[in-house]
């Protein structure tokens, strides 16, 4: 169940049953939850690959900003190229992406063009994958 951190070094949160302790759920996400102690533990094997200077609060470095959220376009479950499309769609990507993507898909409900979630990707992705990780 979701708690609330206590100040370190200062017992268990009260919100935690005995033999838990409030955790972080996922990093940059601001979840704590009560957990054993030993939940969700990384292997030491596999803390090298761990990315390193995350926290559980969800903070951006100095001086970064969140990114804009693309305009919804009806991209009619097709990968199209957002620098090269409608003038929202190519202001946004030449603006607010830097010309980064160059894959836009647009995941939406059949007959519903004016509500989803845009599937965005760069050029190292494969469009192929970009469209079977839409149809799931």
């Amino acid at each position: 169940s979701p708690c609330r951190p206590s100040i370190q070094g200062a017992a268990a949160s009260p919100a935690c049953s005995a033999g838990l302790t409030c955790r972080c759920l996922a990093l940059n996400r601001g979840l704590h939850v009560c957990l054993n102690e030993t939940a969700l533990r990384v292997p030491v094997w596999a803390e090298s690959l761990e990315r390193q200077g995350l926290t559980c609060e969800p903070r951006l470095p100095t001086g970064a900003l969140p990114m804009v959220v693309p305009p919804i376009v009806n991209s009619d479950g097709h990968v199209i190229d957002p620098r090269e499309s409608s003038n929202e769609l190519r202001s946004w990507a030449a603006v607010r992406s830097r010309g980064f993507y160059s894959q836009y898909l647009l995941v939406s409900d059949p007959g519903d063009a004016l509500h989803g979630v845009p599937i965005l990707a760069g050029p190292d992705v494969n469009q192929t994958e970009d469209t079977r990780f839409a149809a799931t």
